[in-house]
């Protein structure tokens, strides 16, 4: 955000702060020499983190600095989260995200996985077993999907995904669309052309056609040139200013799609 807010840009161009610390983080991953950062004296007090996502990970990280005793409890099989299931190797190569979770794990901190709340632990069975508090990060997977209520993706209207059931299930998802499928993903802003990317990686031939389509026009689009230039590449099709106005689908397939144009109000 600093990096786009940046004072310099009306001189020439923002400071590149974003590559500086990717130079720096580059540097010491290369020389396999981390240099880990201050920890005060054990308390002896210890804190149980449940999920292991970004926001569990970042509660780890900073209580273990303070010299508690961290266990991170995460319910699949490895840490991560969204920055795992749902980023494209391209932009967060998975080595770079395994080195920076083995930097956390290298400050002492604890982590068990497959272990979900409510299934093979509990709150009470935490404090039970003597952890001080218990930090509830059970991440972003806000969908019926990830609280177990469904084991497959529902499909309302045929061919009709939520983003995130798509992500949670991954490979196995893509692996049942048909040869040579066009998708289409609407709305989530700038995270809707990130979706778009991990369908052309994990799909393979499967998928004919990526098309992205934004409410905004490219001038106010929430995506950079870089990304629109990146999504050229991969043979992503951006449509701005547009809607969906209607959808129409037999059996598990969407056969129909309507859109509106809310410059000209021209459908098609």
């Amino acid at each position: 955000p600093c990096e786009n807010e940046c004072r310099r840009q009306f001189i020439d161009e923002p400071v590149s702060i974003n590559y500086l610390k990717r130079f720096a983080a580059d540097y010491e991953r290369k020389r396999e020499n981390r240099v880990q950062p201050y920890k005060a004296p054990e308390t002896g007090r210890s804190v149980a983190v449940i999920g292991g996502g970004v926001e569990g990970l970042s509660t780890a990280f900073f209580t273990a600095r303070l010299g508690h005793s961290i266990t991170v409890y995460e319910a699949t099989d490895s840490l991560g989260g969204l920055l795992r299931k749902a980023i494209t190797s391209y932009r967060l190569p998975q080595d770079m995200l395994d080195w920076d979770i083995r930097g956390i794990l290298d400050m002492g901190v604890k982590a068990e996985t497959l272990r979900a709340l409510g299934k093979n632990i509990t709150i009470e069975s935490l404090l039970l077993q003597g952890y001080h508090a218990v930090f509830l990060a059970s991440g972003g997977w806000d969908n019926r999907l990830s609280r177990g209520s469904v084991s497959e993706p529902e499909v309302p209207i045929p061919g009709v995904y939520l983003l995130l059931d798509v992500i949670k299930t991954g490979s196995n998802w893509l692996g049942k669309v048909k040869d040579r499928s066009e998708i289409v993903i609407a709305g989530g802003g700038k995270y809707a052309l990130e979706a778009a990317m991990l369908c052309k990686e994990k799909g393979g031939g499967n998928i004919s056609s990526v098309t992205v389509i934004f409410r905004e026009s490219r001038e106010s689009s929430p995506i950079t040139e870089s990304e629109i230039e990146k999504a050229a590449s991969e043979d992503i099709k951006i449509l701005y200013g547009s809607g969906i106005l209607r959808l129409t689908g037999q059996e598990e397939a969407l056969t129909g799609l309507e859109l509106i144009n809310f410059e000209s109000s021209s459908t098609e």
